[in-house]
C-alpha cells in the first residue's frame, strides 16, 4: 500500500503539471485537426501501437495494453512541430502561405499495478485535437478568418483487466477542455455597397472566443494469437461539447445602424462534436530482432456536420455569418510500423503512415486546410535497465487540395485554388520504470 500510495501522490503531481502546460497544437492526422502525437515510440513506427503496447501512453491507443506494463510506469513526450501551408489561389484568390509558428505539443502518462490482482490502471493528460493557422491580416483571407485556433487539454483515467495469458480488456473516461477562437473582418464596403451603395469603406474586425467542456470514453481489447502474433482493436467516443463565448466586432461605421453602436459585442454559443473511431491492429514478431505492425483507423468525421452559432443579440449579418455548414466525410487513415533491435541497448524504429482528407471540397475553406495526409517516421530508441528514452523524426506531406466552391461569395472573399503543406515534428520521450 504504501507503494501505491506514492505512485498515485506523484502521478496526481505530474498530471497536473502537465495539464497547466499544454498549449498550442497542430495537427498531423485527419482533417487536419486530429494531432496524434501522444507518444514518440508510437509516433517513431508511424502511430501503429494498438497490438503491441509498449509504454504508458497505450491507455490513449488501446487501454486493454496497460496489463502488459508491469510495476509502475511514467512517460513524458514532447513534440515540436513545425507546419508550412501554402495556398495558390485561382478565380481572384490570391497567393499566400500561413506564418509558421512551431509549437510544443506535450503529453504524460502513468500505469501502475492496482491490489485487485490482474487488475491495472493508467492515467494521462494529452491534446487529441488541436489546430492554428495564422494568414496575414491583410490578405486572401481576411474575411473568411486569418487566424483560427483550436486547443484541446484532455484528461484520461483507464482500468485494464488480464482475463486471461491470451485476452486483455481495458476501459477508461476522459475530460476534454477545449477553447476555440477565430479572427477575421466583416467586409464592410462589400456588406454596405449591397445595402446603399457606399464606396471605400474600412474594413470591421471581428473576433469570436469561446471554451467548453465535454465528456467521452474509450474500449480496447488485446488478443494474443500465439507468442509471435498479437491483435488489437479499440473504440474512441465522440467528445460533444457546448462552447460558451462572445463576439466582438469593431469600426462598424456604416453598419452602425444594424449593430446599435460602433462597436458591438454580445454571446457566442454553440456545439461541436468531436469525432469517434475504430481502430484495428496487428503485431506480428517476425524474428526475434523485428517486429511489425498494421493498423488501420475508421474516423466517423460525419459528426462534423453543421457549426451553428447563436448570438444573444443577433441581426441579418450575424446570422449568415454563425450558420457554417462542414459537411465532413468519414475517412480512414492506415499505419504501418517496424522496430530492429540492433543490441540490448539500441533499437531502430521506422514507419509510415496514411490519412483520408475529410473535409468535403463543397464547403472547404482555409479555416481548416485539411488534405490527403503521407508520412514517414524514423526513430532511435535507447533501452536501460529502468529508463527508456525514444527520439523521432516525422515528415509529413499534405495535399494537394484543389478547391471550386462557392464558401466565401456572402463574406466577398475567394478561397478558391490549390492548398498543400509540409509538416515537420521532432519528438522526443522518456518511460522511467520502478
Amino acid at each position: 500500500m504504501p507503494k501505491l500510495r506514492r505512485a498515485v501522490r506523484i502521478l496526481t503531481t505530474s498530471v497536473g503539471v502537465l495539464w497547466l502546460g499544454v498549449g498550442s497544437a497542430f495537427a498531423l492526422g485527419s482533417s487536419s485537426s486530429e494531432i496524434g502525437t501522444d507518444s514518440a515510440l508510437a509516433l517513431a513506427k508511424g502511430n501503429a501501437a494498438v497490438a503491441d503496447p509498449q509504454d504508458p501512453s497505450t491507455l490513449m491507443f488501446n487501454p486493454a495494453g496497460l496489463t502488459r506494463l508491469k510495476g509502475t510506469q511514467f512517460n513524458g513526450n514532447a513534440t515540436v512541430v513545425a507546419v508550412f501551408d501554402t495556398y495558390k489561389g485561382s478565380n481572384g484568390g490570391v497567393d499566400e502561405s500561413a506564418a509558421v509558428v512551431p509549437a510544443v505539443v506535450p503529453g504524460m502518462f502513468a500505469s501502475f499495478q492496482t491490489p485487485f490482482k490482474h487488475v491495472t490502471a493508467g492515467v494521462g493528460v494529452n491534446s487529441p485535437f488541436g489546430l492554428s493557422t495564422k494568414y496575414s491580416s491583410t490578405g486572401n483571407f481576411r474575411y473568411t478568418g486569418y487566424f483560427n485556433e483550436i486547443l484541446t487539454n484532455n484528461f484520461t483515467a483507464a482500468l485494464a483487466y488480464e482475463v486471461s495469458p491470451q485476452l486483455s480488456i481495458g476501459g477508461g473516461m476522459s475530460y476534454m477542455s477545449t477553447t476555440f477562437k477565430q479572427v477575421a473582418k466583416l467586409n464592410t464596403a462589400f456588406i454596405a455597397t449591397g445595402i446603399s451603395g457606399f464606396p471605400g469603406i474600412d474594413d470591421s474586425p471581428f473576433e469570436l472566443d469561446a471554451r467548453g467542456q465535454g465528456m467521452g470514453w474509450n474500449l480496447g481489447a488485446l488478443i494474443t494469437l500465439d507468442e509471435r502474433q498479437t491483435l488489437g482493436v479499440a473504440y474512441r467516443s465522440q467528445v460533444s461539447v457546448k462552447y460558451g463565448g462572445e463576439i466582438n466586432v469593431d469600426n462598424l461605421g456604416v453598419l452602425a445602424g444594424t449593430f446599435g453602436g460602433t462597436n458591438f459585442k454580445t454571446s457566442a454559443d454553440f456545439d461541436l462534436t468531436f469525432p469517434d473511431a475504430l481502430t484495428f491492429g496487428y503485431h506480428l514478431r517476425a524474428t526475434d530482432k523485428l517486429d511489425l505492425e498494421f493498423d488501420t483507423t475508421y474516423t466517423r468525421w460525419s459528426s462534423f456536420d453543421t457549426l451553428h452559432v447563436t448570438f444573444d443579440q443577433s441581426n441579418a449579418i450575424l446570422d449568415a455569418l454563425g450558420a457554417v455548414t462542414q459537411d465532413y466525410n468519414d475517412s480512414w487513415s492506415y499505419h504501418l510500423g517496424a522496430s530492429y533491435k540492433l543490441n540490448p541497448t539500441w533499437t531502430m524504429l521506422g514507419g509510415g503512415f496514411y490519412y483520408q482528407q475529410a473535409a468535403n471540397k463543397a464547403n472547404y475553406s482555409n479555416v481548416i486546410p485539411d488534405g490527403d495526409r503521407h508520412g514517414l517516421t524514423a526513430g532511435l530508441l535507447y533501452s536501460a535497465a529502468t529508463y527508456d528514452v525514444t527520439l523521432t523524426y516525422s515528415g509529413i506531406y499534405k495535399g494537394p487540395s484543389k478547391i471550386d466552391n462557392s464558401v466565401g461569395t456572402s463574406a466577398g472573399a475567394v478561397v478558391d485554388g490549390e492548398y498543400s503543406g509540409v509538416i515537420h515534428l521532432l519528438a522526443a520521450g522518456v518511460t522511467k520504470r520502478y
